[in-house]
């Protein structure tokens, strides 16, 4: 028999809900940008290594910071990458 499913205590607020779904959303565009890039083994390590590192972050003003700072990040990346690509 299995043992019943981990029944969280409490509910996440909204708020938290839209930043996790960010940020979810971010990460699979790393992915996807990252999907056809030479050293695209090394670029996401790279990302799962960040979001890994800052996944028990609990104060939503910085996650905002967080994400809007790698979103920045990945703007610059994406740029390179598609300037590698031509």
């Amino acid at each position: 028999m299995r043992p019943p499913h981990s029944i969280p205590t409490t509910v996440p607020s909204l708020q938290s809900f839209l930043l996790r779904t960010r940020a979810l959303h971010f990460y699979r565009d790393i992915l996807r940008a990252t999907a056809q890039a030479r050293g695209r083994h090394e670029l996401r390590q790279w990302a799962k290594d960040e979001f890994l590192r800052n996944r028990n972050v609990t104060d939503q003003t910085h996650i905002r910071y967080l994400l809007d700072m790698g979103k920045r990040e990945f703007t610059t990346m994406k740029r390179y990458l598609e300037e590698e690509g031509r």
